[in-house]
């Protein structure tokens, strides 16, 4: 029977939660900066040059997280293994920087706690997904390994 007219049910979430993920980030970067700032001038808690540290990797995150988006929806939409691979890749460093920002940093908020437990979330959705997504197009593929 031919797979022509089926939809492959975790490649459509894959797609789903990257269209929302992307929405996400833009104001996940907005509102980390807002609160590096708020941080450093409200509460004064962080120096000038860990502020500068702070956003040199928030904007190294936003770089590659907007990366590995990319490539994730590339390689879903065209079904190609290389992309949806260097995407699951990136989620490495992505996951670091979240761990950083969730509990390393000095002087945690609230507001900050939340915004990176649902990044990390989405990020580890997508992932499985990915691999899911990556299972399945191994095993639909006529070439033998």
């Amino acid at each position: 029977m031919d797979d022509a007219g089926k939809i492959h049910l975790p490649s459509l979430l894959l797609q789903v939660f990257l269209c929302g993920h992307q929405w996400f980030l833009h104001g996940f970067v907005m509102l980390s900066a807002a609160l590096f700032a708020y941080k450093n001038v409200v509460l004064e808690v962080l120096l000038k040059e860990r502020l500068a540290g702070h956003l040199i990797l928030l904007a190294f995150y936003a770089i590659l997280e907007n990366t590995r988006l990319y490539q994730s929806s590339k390689g879903n939409k065209t079904k190609l293994r290389a992309p949806l691979v260097f995407a699951i890749a990136l989620a490495a460093p992505a996951l670091v920087c979240h761990s950083f920002l969730l509990q390393l940093q000095p002087n945690v908020l609230d507001l900050e706690r939340v915004i990176n437990s649902v990044a990390l979330a989405l990020v580890g959705i997508e992932v499985l997904l990915g691999i899911l997504t990556l299972l399945w197009l191994f095993k639909k593929s006529t070439i033998s390994i």
